[in-house]
C-alpha cells in the first residue's frame, strides 16, 4: 500500500474510532436514562410513554454502536489489508485497543425488551 493510501486509511480509521467513541457515550447516556425512567415509571411519577421512549432510544443507540464497530473493523481491515477479517466485541484491536466494556451493546450489556408490559420496564 502506498504512503498516500496508508495515510488515507489511517484517517478513515481515526474518524471511525471517534464515531465509535461518540456512539458509546450516547449509548451509555441512553442506558442511564432508560434505567432512571423505568424507576420513575414504577413509582408512578412519569407516563408509560416516557419510559418506553427511553427504552427505544437505548435500543436505537445500541444499533448505532454496532454499526460504528463495524466501521472500525472495516477501516482496520483496509489499513491492515485484511478487509475480510472480522473482529469480535472485546477484541483489543477494536476501538484503539480499548475493547468492548461489559455495559456496551454486543458485549452482553444490551437486552431487547420489545413486547414487554409496563411493569417489566425495570432497570437491569
Amino acid at each position: 500500500m502506498s504512503q498516500g493510501k496508508v495515510s488515507e486509511a489511517e484517517g478513515r480509521l481515526a474518524a471511525a474510532e471517534a464515531q465509535l467513541a461518540q456512539a458509546e457515550a450516547a449509548y451509555a447516556q441512553a442506558k442511564w436514562d432508560r434505567e432512571a425512567f423505568a424507576r420513575l415509571f414504577q413509582r408512578g411519577l412519569i407516563a408509560e410513554q416516557e419510559a418506553r421512549r427511553a427504552q427505544s432510544t437505548e435500543e436505537a443507540q445500541a444499533a448505532v454502536v454496532s454499526a460504528a464497530r463495524r466501521q472500525v473493523e472495516a477501516a482496520r481491515g483496509s489499513l491492515d489489508g485484511r478487509e475480510g477479517e472480522s473482529l469480535q466485541p472485546g477484541d483489543s484491536r477494536l476501538a484503539g485497543g480499548r475493547g468492548a466494556g461489559t455495559d456496551s451493546p454486543g458485549a452482553g450489556g444490551h437486552r431487547r425488551r420489545a413486547g414487554r408490559t409496563p411493569s417489566a420496564l425495570a432497570p437491569c
